[in-house]
């Protein structure tokens, strides 16, 4: 359905499609139906990952914490993170790494 819904907009999706997760259990429980029972999500919700994974249109990897810019959104961060992941945006021109 979801490609069907790029195709109507002149898109052209190159599968598969990245996932990137800080978090290696939900990785885990994405490729391994076998642990989804002991999980407090909603079944529809780890039912639709596992498909569009094992359909091979979806791709999960792992990213680590202070590599994901979407968490200067949502998180209070330390100065110098929120400066590196600013700059990781192209907000800003530099700044430096955090250790």
């Amino acid at each position: 359905m979801v490609i069907l819904i790029m195709e109507d907009f002149c898109l052209d999706p190159q599968l598969p499609v990245e996932s990137h997760c800080d978090n290696k259990v939900a990785m885990h429980i994405a490729a391994d139906p076998i642990f989804h029972g002991r999980t407090k999500r909603l079944p529809i919700d780890y039912d639709y990952i596992e498909d569009n994974v094992m359909e091979a249109f979806l791709n999960t990897s792992h990213v680590p914490s202070k590599e994901q810019v979407t968490d200067i959104m949502a998180k209070p961060l330390g100065n110098v993170l929120h400066n590196y992941l600013c700059s990781r945006l192209g907000l800003v021109d530099s700044a430096p790494i955090p250790p």
